[in-house]
């Protein structure tokens, strides 16, 4: 599907279904957006914008890194969109080719942050700025700040797993864990390169004004900048939370083995009395005694209560 967006000499924004060689003396600026191309549309782009052939071969690879590259008369970025599906990180990649009187779009399926640049553009149109470049910094922006949702979904569920609101078992608790802290490394491969790309826009000449640059894609690193110490963090209080459970878990433990030690102590002189009487041996002189059996009764029972508080004097049941 192609969507175009173009800037008539009057500063109106007119939208069409496809541009030809002839709308690009008609329109100052435009925008294609092509979702899900076709080769023959793809190739179609090639020859309207002159681009290098390599940039079809880009564009037909998938989840490529973040990353930027200057060509002749335009400039050749790759992005990423992150969302949460199925409990997993789904990426899509984002191509996008800025020329100085254009800007196109590539992408496998419907993106949120395009859609939303695209109704603003009549905003950044009154803003007087370098056009092409303002667009190209709400596009990143845009998809910076989503990371930030979505980084900020996972503190939320890190919170609900700390506190264990739901009453989950240890086992389905972990599992949790494990998964949230796979979603931030695949986060942190995408922010962390998307980094090094805005990085790399501000530091070489790109075709933008020094001052436009430090102004905006400056913002926008910083950005990027705070979300890998966040998903950083948030890594590191994965490894904490998992430290505590599982020492919550060896205390427990622990405890229980306490228990059963205790109290196969306390049984152990019993069975060894009961053994001995048990036997049946025909000389035995306790077998004859009328009190023997309340005796041995007797006398089990203040053992058993004797190795009970020295037990407790030990500090055994704190």
């Amino acid at each position: 599907m192609i969507n175009a967006i173009g800037i008539t000499k009057d500063h109106k924004i007119e939208q069409q279904a496809y541009f030809t060689e002839a709308d690009l003396s008609k329109f100052p600026w435009i925008w294609i957006d092509l979702v899900n191309p076709e080769r023959q549309e793809i190739e179609n782009m090639i020859h309207l914008f002159d681009l290098h052939p390599a940039t079809m071969d880009h564009t037909n690879q998938r989840l490529q890194r973040p990353k930027i590259e200057q060509y002749n008369n335009y400039t050749y970025c790759i992005a990423h969109t992150l969302n949460i599906k199925n409990n997993e990180i789904e990426k899509k990649e984002l191509t996008i080719l800025i020329g100085e009187n254009f800007i196109l779009t590539t992408h496998s399926s419907p993106i949120h942050p395009i859609q939303q640049t695209w109704e603003d553009l009549s905003s950044y149109l009154q803003q007087g700025s370098p056009f092409t470049y303002t667009v190209f910094y709400q596009l990143l922006h845009s998809l910076t700040e989503s990371y930030f949702a979505l980084v900020e979904q996972i503190e939320d569920e890190l919170e609900t797993i700390e506190d264990n609101t739901h009453d989950k078992k240890m086992n389905d608790l972990m599992e949790d864990l494990f998964t949230i802290r796979k979603n931030l490394l695949h986060i942190s491969y995408t922010t962390t390169p998307m980094k090094d790309m805005v990085s790399q826009l501000i530091d070489v000449d790109f075709g933008m004004n020094d001052t436009y640059k430090k102004q905006y894609f400056t913002r926008i690193y910083d950005r990027l900048l705070k979300l890998s110490e966040m998903v950083t963090t948030n890594r590191e209080i994965t490894v904490d939370i998992r430290d505590n459970y599982l020492s919550l878990n060896s205390y427990q433990t622990n405890r229980l083995i306490t228990v059963l030690t205790i109290i196969a102590a306390i049984f152990t002189p019993l069975t060894f009395i009961a053994g001995v009487y048990g036997m049946n041996f025909k000389n035995m002189p306790e077998l004859n005694w009328n009190s023997g059996y309340f005796l041995v009764l007797g006398l089990m029972g203040f053992l058993a209560i004797s190795m009970f508080i020295w037990f407790k004097i030990k500090g055994w049941f704190k």
